[in-house]
């Protein structure tokens, strides 16, 4: 082999080298960023049920949004290096990824893990919220009953006020 075959193929390997160390340590992000964000969801959801005070959550939800945008962007620095490094895309291409290195397993499944708990949480938070924008509509309504005030829905079907009563 040439010398200059051998520094061509060296300098693939280096690289190879450098984006799985780059695929391992974004896995491990995610899996911490996942960690967190399922916390968070079950502080959300300690805070729902807490009682009709929920001063609390507006900083919940801002901690929460900080996480939903870091996790988009590791995830997609993890499908950069899996496309980098020839595997597919997705959890197809982590299992890929896992049969040559084997350091990702646990990261992975503790990842998959977390982000199963969260979106179990985010149903189970979506739920709370909504019983208790039926509540507050309802009551609503009844107040407005008993002043003579024809009922009118405050929320509109995505929790949101509509633009016509604002």
């Amino acid at each position: 082999m040439e010398h200059s075959e051998q520094s061509d193929a060296a300098a693939a390997n280096a690289a190879l080298r450098t984006m799985k160390s780059a695929l391992l340590i974004y896995v491990t992000e995610e899996q911490a960023a996942a960690a967190e964000f399922a916390k968070v969801l079950a502080e959300e959801q300690a805070a729902l049920l807490a009682g009709p005070v929920l001063d609390d959550l507006p900083a919940i939800v801002d901690r929460k949004s900080a996480l939903i945008a870091r996790l988009s962007e590791l995830a997609l620095q993890r499908e950069r290096c899996l496309q980098a490094l020839g595997h597919g895309n997705g959890r197809a291409g982590m299992i890929s990824a896992i049969e040559q290195d084997s350091r990702l397993t646990a990261i992975w499944e503790d990842l998959v893990r977390h982000a199963s708990e969260a979106r179990s949480r985010n149903v189970t938070n979506g739920m709370l919220v909504r019983t208790r924008l039926d509540y507050n509509q309802r009551a609503l309504n009844v107040l407005r009953d008993a002043c003579g005030i024809a009922p009118v829905a405050i929320y509109g079907p995505d929790g949101r006020m509509p633009a016509s009563i604002r």
